[in-house]
């Protein structure tokens, strides 16, 4: 090119380059522009997982299954249910149920098995040492089992048995509470800790349905001693706070009776908790 077109030239107007971002910078807009939509958007509250049910700290027993035939199994353990004496059979038409455990270790013996033939029961497939048993019979088939009205009981048992012992298992009623709260559903505030649970004035009353005549009631609230009555209620003067109530059954010696609570999510206990205000 000479001078001439040099001149030309120079009075042109010189055309920029197109501009071509990196993806470096492409990624850089989009996190930024992420950054800002977020900023600007509300979002909703994420729910809180459901809480998890507590539940019962032994499973359900099992529905007692056919009897082997004589001499099948020579690891056998059998006796009768009773209560106050009498076979349970004459008590109830419900079938017992079962659900054992190996005391040695602590875990649920799964592998025994379990049948009533006639009055009695029969366990087998029994290894030697120390068994537990939970015995369990929904009598009261308006409510779910281990409510008022059935009968309950945990017995320990030696495979051999030990000839001191007798082979017999005495059962006990689940009594009735029905003031100042009825366990015979799940109970409302039994799941909440102290400052929430069902709260009550001084004095107050504990009323529960009676198991016969002659019965002598035995409670006791915290870990006061225990009293007794032959009536079928307590009325009790208590310091405001939390405080729990056990009560019992018995004829004589014998035990025959006591509280079961549950919650309304699973929960099961020996005692009623409640505050008093």
């Amino acid at each position: 090119m000479d001078y001439q077109d040099q001149l030309k030239n120079a009075g042109k107007a010189v055309k920029p380059e197109r501009w071509k971002p990196s993806l470096l910078a492409i990624a850089a807009l989009v996190i930024l522009g992420f950054m800002l939509y977020r900023g600007f958007r509300k979002e909703a509250p994420r729910p809180k997982p459901p809480k998890e049910p507590v539940r019962e700290s032994r499973p359900r027993p099992v529905e007692s299954e056919p009897c082997p035939a004589d001499n099948a199994e020579p690891m056998l353990f059998s006796g009768r249910l009773l209560f106050e004496g009498r076979p349970i059979g004459e008590l109830t038409p419900a079938k017992p149920g079962f659900w054992f455990r190996n005391e040695g270790t602590g875990r649920a013996a799964e592998e025994v098995r379990s049948c009533m033939r006639g009055e009695g029961y029969v366990f087998w497939n029994l290894a030697p040492g120390r068994y537990g048993v939970q015995v369990s019979v929904n009598s009261n088939q308006d409510n779910p089992i281990g409510y008022p009205g059935d009968y309950q009981t945990w017995h320990t048992f030696d495979v051999p048995p030990r000839p001191d012992r007798g082979t017999d298992i005495d059962l006990m009623r689940v009594l009735h509470l029905t003031a100042p709260q009825d366990n015979g559903r799940g109970m409302g505030g039994w799941d909440e800790p102290c400052e929430k649970k069902p709260a009550f004035k001084s004095p107050v009353t504990f009323s529960w349905e009676p198991v016969g005549p002659g019965v002598d009631y035995r409670y006791a609230v915290d870990r006061g001693e225990m009293s007794s009555t032959r009536e079928s209620s307590a009325t009790l003067t208590l310091e405001k706070g939390c405080h729990e109530f056990r009560v019992y059954a018995h004829r004589g010696a014998r035990r025959i009776g006591y509280l079961l609570t549950h919650g309304t999510r699973g929960g099961l206990g020996w005692s009623y908790s409640f505050r008093v205000e």
